[in-house]
């Protein structure tokens, strides 16, 4: 039974989260795509967004209200705080700002809302830090004329660092941070984690994200936006299912015995390193066997930094 427990807390999702972990790593996830170039955005030039990558999707739909019976005679479940339906995040950066772009289904709410559309960021993918990793937030306060930008202390406190331009045009909300701001110096490489959320309902419950209003993405999880991929050649054990898929392809795959490494020479050295980011061997060449892997997912780096994804099975 993997449902959320209310009785635990902030563990409550202990259970799902263990689920989706090991989905990931028995079935691999979608790659992302590349990092769209620096670009300066012109806010309200909604347009100036279409070249902008990757795209950080969620569902439509989620925010449609509850009222259906639940067990017994007595017992019904309403919920009515779905409002802004999130359905499309993007981020751009140059050298002095970040900018923060989302949409929604339809038009978005006024902004004088309660709890409207607030902007979470675990500017050093953390968890120790700030409020459940979040060491900032943007539109925790409702904008004025500008957005207001906040850093938390220590979990649910905040401490307000400054302002932010904004624009809504409709469905559309963008946002220009400093990156100053955020900690973050002119050009340095960007490495961090954000979560939208709309008409949560209890500040300081991370829980909360699950049921009430909208999050996107859901629940607990967050996106991801990392300049470079990783690398082994980093001293830090990070998530190999970060590596982006690029240049070679290995076949069979699934396999149980070896494999071959299309788009390499046999002069080209590669390092094999399995989803906790740890190196299981090293060769030279298109032939790898791995009848004595374990089973689970793996990547292939080259000496050229081309890389790929492998199942044993």
């Amino acid at each position: 039974d993997i449902e959320p427990a209310k009785s635990w807390g902030d563990s409550a999702d202990v259970y799902y989260i263990q689920l989706v972990n090991k989905v990931r790593q028995f079935k691999g996830m979608i790659d992302q795509d590349s990092i769209s170039p620096y670009a300066s955005i012109t806010l309200g030039d909604t347009s100036a967004w279409n070249s902008i990558y990757p795209e950080f999707k969620s569902y439509r739909g989620n925010t449609i209200h509850r009222n259906h019976a639940g067990h017994g005679n007595s017992l019904t479940y309403t919920n009515n705080t779905g409002r802004n339906d999130i359905v499309l995040a993007k981020v751009a950066r140059d050298n002095n700002y970040i900018y923060f772009y989302v949409k929604t289904d339809s038009t978005l709410s006024d902004s004088s809302d309660p709890q409207w559309m607030r902007l979470f960021i675990d500017i050093d993918r953390d968890k120790s830090t700030g409020w459940q990793g979040y060491d900032f937030a943007i539109n925790r306060i409702n904008p004025s004329t500008k957005a207001f930008v906040e850093r938390s202390t220590t979990g649910w406190n905040w401490t307000s660092l400054g302002h932010a331009d904004y624009t809504i045009s409709g469905n559309v909300l963008e946002i220009k941070v400093a990156r100053s701001d955020l900690g973050i110096t002119s050009g340095a490489e960007l490495d961090f984690e954000f979560k939208w959320s709309d008409n949560s309902q209890v500040d300081g419950d991370i829980m909360d994200f699950y049921l009430d209003g909208d999050a996107a993405p859901g629940g607990r999880f967050n996106f991801v936006y990392k300049e470079n991929p990783i690398t082994t050649s980093s001293s830090e054990n990070k998530p190999a299912t970060e590596i982006k898929h690029e240049g070679i392809t290995v076949f069979p795959n699934p396999s149980h015995n070896s494999i071959l490494i299309a788009g390499t020479n046999n002069n080209l050295n590669f390092q094999v390193v399995d989803n906790l980011g740890r190196i299981v061997t090293k060769g030279k060449g298109s032939y790898l066997n791995i009848s004595e892997f374990s089973n689970g997912i793996y990547f292939i780096i080259t000496e050229n930094n081309q890389q790929t994804k492998f199942i044993k099975n």
